[in-house]
Parts: C-alpha cells; structure tokens; sequence
C-alpha cells in the first residue's frame, strides 16, 4: 500500500507532513538552531548596533526552534517552577500597568509581546541544554572570544581617541564601534562573559587550546572590567569568581581559579588611579535615593506606578536619577509587592535549582552567572521584558540556563531523586 493521494480524497496527514518533518529532521542533524543562537549572542558583543542580533533571533532562532519541539521536551520545561514563575513575574508587571493611573495600551501591548519574547529564549535555552549536554559549555566558549574581541577592539579604540586617558579616566564604549556606550552596561555583559569563562575553569574538562583560549579570554575581560572600573560589575565579576572557586571540583580548577582571582586583584592595584577615583565617588547618591524611592514605594505599594510611570527624581542638590539602581527596588515602584514578590521567588528558585543540578548537566554555569547577576542587580539596572539587548544577558540567560539544567536531567521528579 502506498500514501499517494487518491483524486476527490484528502491528501493523507502523513504525507502533508512529511517535507515539514524532513526539514526538521535536517534543521537538528545540522545543529542549526544552538548555532544561530550562539550566533546571536555573539553578536550582541561584536556588532556595534542590536538589529542584527535581533533579526536572527526573531527570526531565525524562533521560528526553527519550534521545528525541534517535541512534547517530551516541552512538558519539563513548562511545568518548570522557574518558567511559571517568570510569567508570574510578566504577568504581575502587566497588572500593574493596567491598574496604574493614565494606564497607556501601547505600553501594555509592548509588554506581553516582550514577555513572549523573554519566555521563548528561557525555553529555547532550557530545550538545547536538554537536548545538548555539551551546550553551555560551546555557548560560553564562543561567548567569551567574541566578548574577548569585542573588549580588545573597544580598548584599542578609546585608547586612540583618548591617547592619554587609558589609566586616567574610566573606559567607556565607542560610538560606531561598540554595542553599549554607558560604563555600566558595557561592564555588565563583559561581566557576564566572564562568570562564563569562569565556569568553564572551574567546572569543565577543557583541552589544552579549549583552556588556553578561555585563560586569554579572561584575562582580556578582567582587564576590560577594570578599566571600565564600573563598581556592580567588578563586584559581580568577583562574587562569580568566588562561587566557581568554591564550587570547583579538582585541586587542579582550585588552582587555576586561585591563579584567576590573584590576576583580578593584580590588576585593580595596577589600576589605582581609577580605584581612587571609583573610592571618591563615594555611594553615588545610592542610600540618598534608595530611601527616597522607598517613601515612593510606600504610596502605592500593592501594584506601583505601573510600566510607563518616569521614575527620574532630582536629589537636594540638584542631581537627576534615572532609576531607583536596585532591581527590586525599581519593580517595586513599577509593580508594587505582587511584582517584587514573584521575582524574589524566581531568583530563588533559579538558585536553588541551579545548585541541585549543579553536579549534573547543568555544570557551574547557572550558579555562577546567578551570583553575579545577583550582586550587579542590587546596585544598579531596572530589568522589565525587552526584546533581546544587556537584559538577557544579565538576568535571562542564567535564569535559562538553571531552567536548562533542570530540564536536562527529566524535570522536577528526577532533580528530587
């Protein structure tokens, strides 16, 4: 018997699925997907504007990812305590906004598509970990070459507009050259890369060219992030240090990370101008803020200020503040108790599985970018549903990565095994 058609007969199901089942089959035995989406991230360090990045994502990424869903992958993920309580988290904030007062549709409308945006790269990055135990590790691998590159390139380019202010004044982005132009944010990605490269000291059997490559590529990031000298990303930079220190399994990673945090500290006195400088600037007005925004807080503490509220305030003195520079703080003003809530609850979650899965799939690499994202958030950056830019590096992609390693090992019944 055969499946062709039969004329005045509905063309068989099998048969109209057959070429979508073979481009799937072609799209997962060419690695396509995880391909594109290192692809993507790179790009975020080595390309001077995001739509690029974007495009290939929204695009790319996406649409060819939902060729490789299958429901045995899907279920673990969605019924993941971390993916629920990020769209808790999406959803609270939308809330929000509906409720706050001159509430804006378009503000809304922006929101959930974000949000859907945000929770398509948390399963996309879970399902590639299930499907790929190999796959934080290539990601960071890539990860911190282009963000070694991108480092040295911007360095190379502030050094010849700025002959003599390399070790004077703090390094900042590029126009025309790099992603990011403020030091903080340009600090945290490189941060990033650099809890990666961590993890991969720490945790993971490299080859000789593999370790040679991640040692320079530190190197290079540690010297960056000094030279921005951006306080929440150096103390993110060496909270994630000392969590792959401690968490290391071998004499031989204790030894390497040992080796890895002497450079950081090396460096910082190397640089002491910029230290003093950094010394100088005090608290920046944090405390002065922090305590006005809780008054803010106060006054419509249950669902805040909604998504479109301006939060810039002017101190005594005259000096205007963007934003709160605490993450809770700032989703407290925006989405009161109810948002802050399920993000605390999210953060904890993505620790605490993070370090059950630890010892299986998902390596060191949740746990030691959640310490940095961790210690960057509580000085500084606002972090709502964006489409893919500095967020999703800082908050998403270790929150992904700890989703991925629990659906790595079969979901919640088999991480309690």
């Amino acid at each position: 018997m055969t499946d062709q058609p039969v004329p005045g007969k509905p063309i068989p199901v099998s048969i109209h699925r057959r070429p979508l089942a073979a481009f799937a089959g072609a799209v997962e035995r060419h690695h396509v997907v995880p391909r594109l989406y290192i692809a993507t991230l790179c790009l975020v360090y080595l390309m001077w504007n995001i739509w690029t990045a974007r495009t290939i994502y929204d695009f790319a990424v996406m649409p060819l990812a939902l060729c490789l869903l299958r429901p045995s992958d899907l279920r673990p993920i969605l019924a993941s305590p971390i993916f629920i309580l990020a769209g808790l988290y999406f959803a609270a904030l939308g809330l929000a906004g509906f409720a706050a007062p001159g509430a804006s549709a378009h503000a809304i409308a922006k929101h959930v598509m974000y949000s859907l945006q945000v929770l398509s790269f948390l399963a996309i990055t879970a399902l590639l970990m299930r499907r790929d135990r190999e796959f934080p590790k290539t990601l960071f691998l890539c990860l911190a070459v282009a963000a070694a590159i991108a480092a040295a390139v911007n360095i190379v380019a502030f050094w010849h507009e700025y002959p003599h202010g390399l070790f004077s004044q703090q390094l900042s982005g590029i126009p025309g050259i790099s992603m990011y132009y403020n030091q903080n944010y340009i600090g945290i990605v490189n941060a990033v890369a650099c809890a990666g490269c961590f993890a991969l000291i720490a945790g993971q059997p490299l080859s000789r060219p593999q370790l040679i490559a991640t040692l320079a590529a530190t190197l290079m990031l540690l010297t960056t992030i000094t030279l921005i000298m951006s306080r929440g990303s150096l103390m993110a930079t060496l909270a994630a240090a000392l969590v792959a220190f401690l968490l290391s399994g071998g004499r031989r990673e204790r030894r390497l990370m040992l080796g890895v945090i002497g450079a950081a500290l090396l460096l910082l006195a190397l640089a002491t101008p910029l230290v003093l400088s950094a010394v100088a600037r005090g608290d920046s007005f944090r405390l002065s803020l922090w305590r006005f925004y809780l008054d803010m807080a106060a006054q419509r503490p249950w669902l805040g200020y909604g998504l479109s509220f301006d939060m810039q305030i002017v101190l005594p003195d005259g000096t205007a503040i963007l934003t709160p520079h605490n993450m809770m703080l700032a989703t407290l003003i925006r989405g009161g108790l109810v948002s802050v809530a399920a993000l605390a609850i999210l953060l904890a979650t993505a620790v605490y599985r993070a370090l059950r899965c630890r010892i299986s799939e998902g390596g060191l690499f949740a746990p030691v970018l959640l310490a940095a994202t961790l210690v960057a958030t509580c000085v500084d950056f606002e972090i709502v549903a964006t489409p893919l830019a500095w967020p999703w590096l800082l908050l998403w992609l270790p929150i992904g990565l700890s989703l991925g390693a629990e659906a790595a090992v079969g979901g919640n019944s088999q991480v309690e095994r």
